[in-house]
């Protein structure tokens, strides 16, 4: 670690800080994300919520107005329930498709099955409906017959009855018996009428009261057919009266069924009405666990966040101290010295007193102190140079000193300078000296010379005075 580069050192402090930032920045986009996933299934599951209930309004629809369409509507309340159940399907499978919670899986998937069983009811009580529906027509069919074939039969023999009792031939005993016979089918119509009066009453209320009085004036009816057949002598009227009772027994096992289909309704709408609940009930559970497991994971992410940004701060902390000594150990001081120094050097200022002494001083500082001793000495030689002591033996740095080995050169090449000049000094002095003793000798010739001009001159003179 001390080997490495100042630059190695800072690029791997930020990435480290990178590195943790990112870390933050991911749990928080994490969290962020989860919460919206969570918050979006939330959103699915309270439209199953609404579709749930919009399908138990359409099954309360269907329950009292069967498939007859409502006001300006196109559809009937068990399509309409179609509808819905294909959107509460397409919704389950979006919310079984984002959970991943393996609690909510199982809860997903169990509503899943409480709707199957809802639907499945809901499918069989219409079919059952259905099924009640042809009873109850078949009913109304018998009991018109039933009406019909009384209504005739009464006014039958209540013609007959006026007829005899204008006839003064026809016995009491005749027209006692024909006056049963009328007051029979009144009867007969009467209790039918009783008969339909508790069947509206039992598709009203349900209470088993009116089951009974159906079967009571039904078995009284033909009771009274039985015994009206009897006392007919005609074939045609004796096939009147089977044909009553044929219907009453039609109709009589018509309401049976009706009520064995009420029964089988009843069973399903219990099933309805407890998977519906199951259902709701789930799909609140389960919201309430997306919600948990929602806070769950913002609690994480933010514990997480929190920890690895304060984690962040104290490494940061740390890198920035472990930097900061790093640096000051491999400068030796604080930069401001090193500046200070640098700009007197630059501005040929080489005095040591500006050096801080320090003990181990170390790193750029120890160089630069190094570099200050090695120019200080440089300067030092020049000064002696420029004083004229060429006798200073220059000491190298080491063998890339340039500078000293100029400053060596330099000294050399004065010194052999001024070797050439004093060699020359004295071959100018020997000159001189011969100059000198040449010229003492044309002195003393001239001299000479000039006595030998006197002496001639002398002999001119005697010469000419002889």
């Amino acid at each position: 670690m001390k080997k490495m580069k100042l630059v190695t050192k800072l690029l791997l402090g930020f990435g480290i800080m990178l590195i943790l930032i990112s870390v933050v920045a991911f749990i928080g986009y994490n969290g962020l994300n989860t919460v919206g996933k969570a918050v979006e299934i939330v959103e699915h599951v309270n439209l199953i919520n609404i579709d749930m209930l919009t399908l138990r309004r359409y099954e309360k629809d269907f329950m009292l107005r069967g498939f007859e369409k409502q006001g300006t509507s196109t559809q009937n309340a068990v399509e309409k329930h179609a509808d819905v159940v294909v959107d509460f399907e397409v919704e389950l499978k979006e919310v079984s498709a984002r959970l991943q919670h393996e609690e909510d899986l199982v809860a997903i998937a169990e509503l899943g099955t409480k709707f199957a069983d809802y639907k499945t009811a809901f499918e069989e009580f219409v079919s059952i409906s259905v099924l009640q529906q042809d009873a109850l027509a078949q009913m109304s069919v018998e009991s018109s017959k039933v009406f019909d074939t009384i209504s005739e039969m009464h006014d039958v023999q209540k013609s007959k009855l006026e007829n005899e009792l204008k006839d003064e031939t026809v016995s009491r005993e005749a027209i006692i018996g024909r006056m049963q016979k009328v007051d029979g089918y009144k009867f007969t119509t009467e209790w039918m009428l009783e008969t339909r009066r508790g069947e509206k009453d039992y598709i009203l209320r349900g209470d088993q009261k009116y089951i009974d009085k159906v079967q009571s004036y039904n078995t009284d009816m033909i009771s009274l057919l039985t015994d009206l057949k009897a006392s007919h002598s005609k074939a045609d009227d004796k096939a009147r009266v089977d044909g009553i009772v044929a219907a009453l027994q039609n109709y009589k096992n018509a309401f049976d069924l009706f009520i064995e289909d009420d029964s089988l309704l009843n069973e399903q709408e219990e099933v309805m009405v407890a998977s519906a609940r199951d259902v709701l009930q789930l799909a609140a559970d389960l919201e309430d666990g997306i919600v948990a497991n929602m806070e769950k994971d913002e609690n994480f992410a933010i514990t997480t966040a929190l920890t690895t940004a304060g984690l962040a701060i104290l490494l940061g902390i740390f890198i920035v101290f472990f930097i900061t000594s790093s640096i000051l150990a491999q400068l030796g001081i604080d930069p401001a010295e090193i500046e200070k120094i640098t700009k007197e050097v630059a501005l040929g200022n080489l005095s040591m007193d500006m050096i801080k002494v320090q003990k181990n001083s170390k790193g750029v500082y120890k160089s630069v102190i190094e570099m200050m001793k090695s120019l200080s000495y440089m300067a030092a030689a020049v000064d002696t140079l420029a004083k004229g002591d060429l006798t200073i033996d220059v000491k190298l740095a080491s063998d890339q000193d340039m500078l000293g080995n100029s400053l060596a050169q330099m000294t050399d090449s004065l010194n052999s300078l001024l070797g050439q000049i004093n060699m020359s000094v004295d071959q100018v002095n020997i000159g001189a000296d011969q100059v000198s003793q040449a010229s003492q000798s044309l002195s003393q010739g001239a001299t000479e010379q000039a006595s030998s001009l006197e002496e001639i001159s002398a002999s001119v003179t005697q010469i000419n005075s002889q």
